[in-house]
């Protein structure tokens, strides 16, 4: 049996026994309490729900949810950055690709392929999109440490918030001066000098006028080689209650990114020292030296975001926001080596560069061989919302409706620039420009059609553009010409949604949902036509991705119990996926024709009384996923699997809480092995890490105190965290493999008053 089975079997047994010693005293938990009550009257923020709230109003979407609190995640390390926070959620596969917030997050399968950044999945706070308007994420830019809690919708379970994603979204709720009052200090600090010091003040200043104030700070030298990251962000919030239905919230965050990435390694590389950086594979070894070449991603962000809401009736309620982001982006990469002598050109307003120099000869930059250099780039996005919401009766049986819509744009230009021999230093080899616009209008509706079971109805409109254009301006020594390339490309399309949620009693809840899913492409993956081969249409040649996904499942509480089950299966139409060209560090992104995705998502846990000493408990959890994505009779590739997830992945842990506040368990997480080729000739080692962690909490007076202390892979395992996807990988040949943490210990304390 393998190690990921045999341990799978061993705490899922150890779950269902420890059951059975259990009474009937159940505390809250993210997995185990399902709250299906509505919560009382409590005087909350208008623009910021409780978390009861909120926990209720997860308990009414007929599909696959899951509730975070700060609290399970603000005294633990969190390297992997937002990873870190939802890697207990059942269905969602999150890794830093390497060691630090650069990480990789999966659910359902979306952007599966997508080795930088996210696609395919919304990111929003307080209901405002982080993700930018063509559908791409930074998950380096999300600060889950002001978040007072985290929403997760799986799939076309986002609707209410304008998703028709296949990967759901996910909502950071965050503190204010009402719900974190007071002052709050939080540092921790360990292995490979990782620290990360969080300062937070809020209050009420009066009746009115509530504020919330944080910086939070990270450095991590990481276990790789070339891994080092300083972040350092502020965020602050302030909201004016104009009376008792009017309520008014401005937000404002600053932060500053540098990350050095240190590459994947192949195989033959990871076998010998996973903590190497990349350091050369054939051909042109040199230029994929990701140490010597000091490459690096980094991020400046500025963001504003503005939400007022109104409670036009007790039932009825108004909220409209706007947002605006500046970004920038300096990312030296692996350089591009010309051995041609630099085009010269002439920018126009918009920074577009013109050939007019006859040395050029007619030569072109071929985009495969863009390997990199200076990657500057800076992006605006801004938008509007607007969301209305109805609670109240419809034919005498209670309903509920919500209609809301989001207006993005955004806009970026970027050049890249080479500074080796072949090419003069600081020679401008091409200039890019790209633009999205969206325009989405949603609604949802949940009707009573009994007391205990509710029709749940909706769909979202999308009509989108995507385009993006390159003027490549400096030769190589094997193309012929320089050239422009112009993808652009509209998108429209309606995604309806029906579910049903049945409630047969107060604590127990089963559900079923139809779904479609519409995904336009983000602009770094729109394919462009060759003007070489007569190609001269604007269209860009890539089609958006169209799901019909079914989902049933159950949550609830029995006993000391708790669960939460979801089964889905997807038919997947012209799926977004990119592979790693041979020999390079560039990828093609393509359609594929058909695809299956195919998933069983589950947690459950228990709040086990011992009576041991005083009211001490064990709390237990654990989570499994299985997960199975596939093409269907494609030409290229049969049935292959689809690569770069794992089959099968889960985690539990179990936790000793003793009343004076002292705490200690274990813990453990598992994945399988899996395919890191579409040629499914490569698998990914599976691995199993073992944990624990300890603390202990107190009161002084009104000081409030937290000191822990937790080991990550106390065996010092080695472990693929994840992986980019190849055509057809070799063991020597292939940078492909990302190498997970060695053996780690953190401690901290955190402060309250």
């Amino acid at each position: 049996m393998s190690p990921f089975r045999s341990g799978a079997t061993v705490l899922g047994l150890n779950v269902l026994l420890s059951g059975f010693v259990a009474a009937d005293h159940v505390e809250e938990h993210r997995l185990e309490t399902i709250e299906v009550t509505a919560p009382e009257e409590v005087d909350e923020s208008l623009t910021t729900p409780s978390a009861e709230t909120a926990r209720y109003k997860l308990s009414q979407v007929p599909g696959a949810t899951t509730f975070i609190h700060s609290d399970e995640y603000r005294s633990r390390p969190t390297p992997g950055g937002v990873a870190d926070v939802l890697s207990y959620s059942p269905g969602i596969f999150s890794q830093s690709r390497y060691g630090n917030s650069e990480t990789r997050i999966l659910v359902r399968g979306q952007g599966v392929s997508q080795t930088f950044g996210q696609a395919g999945m919304r990111y929003l706070r307080d209901g405002l999109p982080l993700t930018g308007t063509d559908g791409f994420t930074n998950p380096e830019l999300l600060e889950p440490m002001n978040a007072l809690y985290t929403e997760v919708y799986r799939g076309a379970n986002a609707l209410q918030y304008g998703s028709a994603f296949l990967g759901g979204a996910v909502n950071f709720v965050s503190r204010n001066g009402r719900n974190t009052p007071g002052v709050h200090m939080t540092f921790i600090t360990g292995s490979h000098d990782y620290y990360r010091p969080q300062l937070m003040v809020g209050g009420v200043l009066n009746e009115d006028l509530d504020y919330f104030i944080s910086y939070t700070g990270t450095y991590n030298n990481s276990y790789r080689d070339h891994s080092e990251e300083d972040i350092s962000r502020g965020y602050a919030n302030f909201g004016y209650r104009w009376n008792e239905d009017q309520e008014t919230r401005v937000h404002l965050y600053a932060s500053k990114n540098q990350l050095q990435l240190p590459g994947s390694l192949s195989f033959d590389q990871y076998y010998d020292d996973p903590y190497q950086a990349q350091n050369g594979l054939s051909p042109g070894s040199f230029f994929n030296n990701f140490k010597t070449l000091d490459v690096q991603r980094n991020l400046e962000t500025l963001r504003g975001d503005i939400r007022h809401t109104i409670r036009l009736t007790p039932d009825d309620v108004l909220t409209v926001g706007a947002w605006y982001e500046n970004r920038r982006l300096w990312h030296p990469l692996p350089p591009f080596n010309s051995t041609r002598p630099p085009c010269r050109g002439t920018p126009d307003s918009e920074g577009i560069v013109t050939i007019n120099d006859p040395a050029c000869g007619g030569l072109m930059i071929d985009y495969g061989n863009l390997a990199g250099s200076f990657n500057r780039n800076r992006q605006q996005d801004a938008g509007l919302s607007w969301r209305f919401t109805h609670d109240g009766t419809l034919f005498g049986s209670r309903n509920n409706f919500v209609v809301g819509g989001f207006f993005g744009w955004s806009k970026s230009y970027g050049t890249v620039d080479n500074t080796l021999p072949g090419a003069e230093i600081g020679t401008r080899l091409n200039n890019s420009k790209s633009e999205a616009f969206n325009i989405e209008i949603f609604a949802e509706d949940r009707f009573a059609l009994t007391s205990t079971l509710d029709l749940v109805v909706g769909g979202q409109f999308i009509h989108a553009k995507r385009r993006s254009l390159n003027d490549y301006v400096v030769p190589t020594s094997n193309i012929s010409n320089a050239f422009e390339t112009d993808a652009s490309r509209w998108y429209t399309a309606f995604s309806p949604k029906v579910g049903l949620l049945w409630q047969p009693t107060e604590k127990q809840q089963f559900y079923a949902n139809f779904s479609r899913s519409y995904e336009p492409p983000i602009n770094s993956q729109l394919a462009f036509r060759d003007p070489r081969l007569n190609q001269t249409s604007n269209e860009s040649a890539l089609d958006a991705q169209e799901a019909t996904t079914i989902e049933v499942g159950t949550r609830g509480e029995a006993g000391v119990f708790n669960w939460d089950l979801a089964v889905y299966h997807s038919w997947v139409n012209n799926e977004i996926l990119s592979t790693l060209l041979p020999g390079q560090t560039q990828t093609s992104t393509n359609n594929a024709d058909k695809t299956t995705h195919t998933g069983v998502e589950v947690g459950t846990g228990a709040l086990i009384p011992l009576d041991l000493m005083g009211d001490d408990l064990l709390r237990v959890r654990l989570t499994y996923t299985y997960q199975r994505f596939i093409y269907d009779n494609d030409p290229a590739y049969g049935d292959n699997y689809i690569p770069g997830v794992p089959h099968h992945f889960g985690g539990a842990e179990a936790i000793y809480e003793h009343p004076s506040g002292f705490y200690i368990g274990p813990n453990i997480r598992m994945t399988s092995n899996y395919y890191v080729d579409y040629a499914n000739t490569l698998k990914a080692p599976a691995y199993t890490l073992f944990g624990a962690r300890a603390g202990y909490k107190s009161t002084f007076n009104k000081l409030g105190y937290h000191v822990f202390v937790e080991g990550r892979n106390l065996t010092d395992e080695k472990w693929v965290a994840s992986t980019n996807v190849a055509d057809r990988a070799t063991r020597s040949g292939t940078a492909i493999l990302n190498p997970g943490f060695d053996r780690t210990i953190f401690g901290g304390i955190s402060i309250d008053y």
